[in-house]
């Protein structure tokens, strides 16, 4: 979000991945793929510390268009939630609520859709952090086999 402030969200067209999707899932994976593809059909190289100088602009407008992606499927789908099931009140947690421009793009849309009729909470940045220590903790303490015989499943369903 750093570099993102000073680019241009409209410079490169990203996919938006199951923003039209009629569940309130996400996925993320089609976007870097897409990131993946441009920067290879480009041959950007930005761990290389002379052509990410000379290039600052690229990666502040790639930054810029990955955030607004993000944004506006996060956005989208809370939006829908909301509507769907007459919430009037929205917690923002986790690392994601640390991202300023979410935080505004998700209130001017409460504000457009809900009159002022739904409520935003968003905690001070200190406490916007990743939550992943506090799942590996939980699934430590879930089950009593060594974490060598555990298998991790992206897929797993409830």
């Amino acid at each position: 979000s750093r570099l993102a402030k000073n680019g241009n969200p409209q410079t490169y067209p990203l996919p938006r991945p199951m923003i039209g999707s009629l569940n309130y899932d996400f996925s993320f994976s089609g976007l870097k793929t897409a990131v993946l593809n441009l920067v290879r059909k480009n041959n950007w190289d930005f761990s290389d510390p002379v052509f990410a100088e000379k290039n600052q602009s690229l990666l502040v407008d790639l930054c810029a268009s990955v955030e607004q992606a993000i944004i506006d499927v996060l956005v989208h789908k809370t939006i829908k939630a909301a509507k769907e099931h007459n919430i009037n009140s929205i917690l923002l947690g986790g690392g994601v609520a640390a991202n300023g421009k979410l935080k505004q793009t998700l209130l001017m849309e409460l504000q457009s859709h809900f009159a002022n009729k739904a409520t935003l909470f968003v905690p001070s940045p200190q406490f916007c952090t990743d939550n992943g220590a506090m799942i590996a903790a939980a699934g430590f303490f879930a089950t009593s086999k060594p974490w060598q015989e555990i298998d991790a499943n992206p897929e797993l369903y409830y």
